[in-house]
């Protein structure tokens, strides 16, 4: 058996980062400590320092000459500090040059001076041969105080999520596991390991040191697994760090491109209860502190992953939350930060259950080209969500912009303040549902703020837009609509405001069902004008009556246009289709005709009657025919005048179809604004395929 030599050193400037030799690696502790356990061979060993991201300071490596034991480097890391501390960056050590950002001395076999090429390697190497320090010519790769690079020291959150590993033989449990490759592993990344935690818990912690296959990890494992059981990085404990490296000041978190498992516990169960709960931070009594993490490349909409990718296998609970428990400046539960993402893509599990980012009791959330995704079609789990908004009291820092949210029971919950420019929906249950919530601070029926989106496309959802509990103000100023369900839900009639409704393929409009307070402005394959569709009936079966009942009260004018034919089997010719407003069926209507035949043209009229109408065909008519009729009621919500309504008809009389076109006047004897509207036969039943639609008009 081969006994293992240890290097051993401490290097103070560069605690909170790393050292490695070849594949070993193991964390400089804050005292600036390290141990690498290395092999005997080779004699000579080159050994890596690199300080922690954020440092000035540049990377050191140092050739070792081994000694049997136990090799501590220190005296020869403190000479190479005395001789080159100046060109890593470290204050108050020896200059060597007259620029240590562009010259150095070499001092094998004399003394003279290199040019050095930004971004190359230095080494220099003493008479003696061994002890060689090589630095980077590029002076170090710092970010300000407040941005942090995820992926460098202190966090090490690993890249390489998609690349997994199996323990090898049995793992009992402590602070070894063996593994079958540790080829995308570094000391200082988080581990996950299936089964291996507390009574078969999945097990989160960190690698601490790396020899060959061989891990120890930190805490200790807590259940025996077998051979074969899955390893995964995990990235938990890096993202928290950096969150709390961050609590005060703010700042940026970089993550680069690849993908970054998240697996970890879910913290402030009675609060946040997210695996990465924002900063607590007293509400409106500070400056808001505002987080961002972001990428470095645009997600790709389709069904890779691209750039930057944050995934969690977690069912329940929220990725990313927020919450204090504090009333802070008067609103509770609020925490003090706003959260932005930019150029990201977090991913859920199959039909999860998990909220990817629950901001509902942030201060305020942006994203800016963001991707949330879960695998599989429409999802079950109602309790799943992407992107729940800040609730009332929020600030108005409320952002969506290109943002895509696909295979979660609801894509969006967006609450007041609330300004999209382009947000997509797919394979949702509930693709955008609005709502502003309650405020303890507000009287009964508060609307809150409005919400604006600009663009908004929903696909392959069961319901696009969706009004939620409590009154909510719209202004949507485009919503594309290709959906299996309804367009627009609004069974509480809780939304108000404007929504301009697209459906990209005729004759297909928005379907809606309740809206009676929203405005919906339909345009059908780029043609809207002023007509809006407020209900469309196509019975499927026959019917007595059709009804349209609580009809909105905004527009100025209503306009019917009916395809029907009665099923009455004793009538030779004809029918009369009557109209009744506000549930009326008193003696209160009457009508004056005009009746073109041929070139016959004939004039009538009837008072006083309950149900005065047009004629339909019967079901004795020509085979086929129905009446077209188009009705115009203007000013229908004024309580001036008495309501009147004009009404033209083309329909096939009898059974040898001769085509007759009337022209009709229609009062109700009432100044009342119409509200509710029911059309019927005497007698008899509307047919199924006849069709009755009502739009407003401005």
């Amino acid at each position: 058996m081969i006994q293992l030599n240890t290097i051993t050193g401490v290097i103070l400037a560069y605690a909170g980062g790393r050292a490695s030799v070849g594949q070993a690696q193991a964390a400089i502790d804050q005292q600036g400590n390290f141990s690498i356990p290395v092999s005997p061979q080779p004699a000579i060993q080159s050994v890596t320092l690199t300080p922690p991201q954020g440092s000035p300071y540049s990377p050191l490596v140092l050739s070792v000459a081994l000694v049997p034991g136990i090799t501590n480097i220190t005296t020869q890391i403190d000479g190479a500090l005395t001789t080159l501390g100046t060109f890593l960056g470290i204050p108050s050590a020896q200059v060597i040059g007259t620029d240590v950002r562009g010259f150095a001395i070499a001092e094998s076999g004399g003394s003279g001076v290199s040019q050095i090429v930004a971004g190359s390697n230095v080494t220099i190497f003493p008479s003696g041969g061994t002890g060689a320090v090589t630095i980077n010519a590029s002076g170090g790769t710092s970010l300000p105080a407040n941005q942090l690079d995820i992926a460098q020291a202190p966090y090490y959150a690993s890249t390489a999520g998609a690349t997994t590993t199996t323990t090898v033989g049995s793992t009992a449990p402590g602070s070894s596991v063996t593994v079958a490759s540790s080829a995308t592993w570094l000391a200082g990344h988080g581990i996950c390991i299936p089964g291996a935690g507390a009574a078969g818990a999945a097990y989160v912690g960190a690698v601490t040191l790396i020899s060959g296959s061989v891990f120890t990890v930190s805490p200790a494992t807590s259940t025996t697994v077998a051979n074969g059981t899955l390893v995964q990085h995990d990235c938990t404990a890096a993202f928290l760090a950096a969150l709390a490296a961050l609590a005060t000041t703010g700042g940026t978190i970089w993550v680069p491109d690849g993908i970054y498992l998240v697996n970890g516990p879910l913290l402030d169960t009675g609060g946040a209860n997210a695996i990465l709960p924002m900063p607590v931070i007293a509400n409106y009594t500070s400056p808001l502190l505002d987080i961002s993490i972001k990428g470095y490349t645009l997600p790709n909409w389709g069904s890779s992953l691209v750039g930057t990718t944050i995934s969690t296998a977690k069912n329940t609970g929220n990725l990313f939350g927020g919450y204090d428990s504090s009333s802070g400046g008067g609103y509770p539960n609020f925490t003090n930060v706003k959260l932005h993402l930019e150029q990201i893509t977090l991913q859920g599990p199959a039909n999860p259950g998990i909220v990817m980012v629950n901001a509902s009791n942030l201060l305020a959330f942006s994203a800016n080209h963001v991707l949330l995704t879960a695998p599989g079609g429409v999802p079950s789990n109602a309790a799943g969500a992407g992107i729940l908004m800040p609730e009332v009291a929020n600030e108005i820092q409320n952002e969506i912009h290109d943002v895509q949210v696909g295979g979660f029971y609801t894509g969006y919950r967006l609450g007041e303040h609330t300004w999209a420019t382009k947000l997509e929906a797919t394979t949702c249950v509930n693709g955008v549902v609005f709502d502003v919530g309650t405020n303890v601070n507000q009287p009964v029926g508060y609307l809150g703020n409005s919400i604006s989106i600009g663009y908004m496309h929903v696909q392959e959802c069961t319901h696009g837009i969706v009004g939620g509990a409590n009154a909510t103000v719209v202004n949507i100023q485009n919503a594309s609509m290709e959906l299996n369900g309804t367009d627009i839900i609004d069974s509480g009639n809780k939304l108000y405001g404007v929504i301009n409704c697209l459906s990209p393929y005729s004759p297909y409009l928005c379907t809606v069902s309740g809206g009676t307070n929203v405005r919906i402005n339909q345009t059908i394959n780029g043609n809207g004008g002023n007509f809006n569709l407020i209900a469309d009936k196509l019975l499927a079966a026959p019917a007595a009556t059709v009804s349209f009942s609580a009809i909105p009260q905004y527009y100025r004018h209503l306009r019917l246009m009916i395809q029907a034919r009665s099923d009455d089997p004793t009538t030779d010719a004809n029918v009369g289709l009557y109209m009744q407003a506000n549930g009326d069926t008193g003696a209160n209507y009457q009508r004056q005709f005009m009746l073109g035949v041929n070139s016959t043209l004939v004039a009538g009229n009837e008072g006083s009657g309950a149900q005065v109408g047009v004629p339909i065909p019967s079901a004795m008519a020509f085979a086929g025919s129905a009446g077209s009729i188009v009705i115009d009621i203007p000013n229908y919500t004024g309580s001036t005048f008495i309501k009147s309504a004009t009404m033209n008809d083309a329909y096939g009389s009898g059974r040898a179809f001769s085509l007759i076109y009337l022209t009709m006047s229609w009062a109700w004897n009432n100044t009342a604004a119409i509200a509710q509207l029911t059309f019927g036969c005497a007698g008899s039943n509307l047919v199924a395929g006849s069709r009755f639609t009502l739009y407003g008009l401005n």
